[in-house]
């Protein structure tokens, strides 16, 4: 969980909120509320990835180093100088003779031996094999050969599963802005994660109660978001989203114009 803050403490900018609330006949929760949302939108915009094509592939990348498929040994086989071997090899995983591809794998293909070849786990070698950031290393060596390598297969299945996560972190920072009132330019791909059923990514909470006490706090849930933005960038980001703040008190004030 991440917690940012937007700072009020700066001089000029209350005066601009200040003014601002006078000639626009708005209150310091408007004031707020327009402050929480310019936060939500920097660090929603900030916070990695930039994009999801990148990301999908380091995604299917990383799963496919906690699993081998039949190419990859028909590779290794071949490599080794054995091309009538890796065709046996081959042949007999095609039509589900696995003990017999297994026994040519173990015996021609150096890189895999000691792996079974077996149904696909769920995604629990993919899930063990993930380090701190989320990520497979690269050394990782594949936990068994996976029976159904198709295209159609269970493992690709997974995978796109894994691919439509990508941008949670910044679907949480959505949430949260959701919780505000409007969002406004959140690229598809983040709100295709947003919007599915049962995650709770993130919220705002709103305190009003008191002068001293009034506030909003900003939760991102997802698990990785610290990890999105590194902590020098997150002071960066609050100290742009300030000013975009600024700004927008001083075109509502037509102390500047719209660029």
């Amino acid at each position: 969980m991440l917690r940012v803050s937007i700072n009020l403490d700066d001089s000029g900018l209350r005066n601009l909120m200040a003014r601002w609330m006078v000639k626009k006949r708005k209150t310091i929760i408007d004031g707020l509320t327009i402050a929480a949302n310019t936060l939500c939108k920097s660090f929603m915009q900030y916070s990695l990835p930039r994009d999801n094509v990148k990301m999908e592939k380091v995604v299917k990348r990383d799963v496919y180093r906690a699993y081998a498929g039949p190419s990859d040994v028909f590779r290794e086989i071949r490599q080794m100088g054995s091309e009538e071997s890796a065709k046996a090899f081959w042949a007999f995983y095609q039509i589900g003779q696995y003990k017999k591809a297994e026994k040519l794998m173990q015996a021609k293909a150096p890189a895999f031996a000691g792996l079974k070849i077996q149904k696909f786990d769920g995604g629990a070698a993919h899930k063990a094999a993930r380090g701190y950031r989320g990520h497979v290393a690269e050394n990782t060596k594949p936990t068994f050969v996976i029976k159904d390598g198709s295209k159609r297969g269970k493992l690709n299945t997974y995978i796109a599963s894994k691919q439509a996560n990508v941008g949670m972190v910044k679907a949480g920072w959505v949430a949260a802005w959701r919780d505000l009132g409007k969002v406004s330019e959140v690229p598809k791909w983040v709100s295709r994660v947003e919007r599915k059923k049962g995650l709770i990514l993130g919220s705002a909470s709103k305190q009003f109660q008191g002068q001293a006490s009034q506030h909003i706090i900003i939760h991102n849930h997802v698990r990785h978001a610290d990890e999105a933005i590194e902590p020098r960038y997150q002071g960066y980001i609050e100290d742009a989203a300030a000013e975009r703040l600024a700004k927008y008190f001083k075109i509502q004030l037509k102390l500047m114009k719209p660029e």
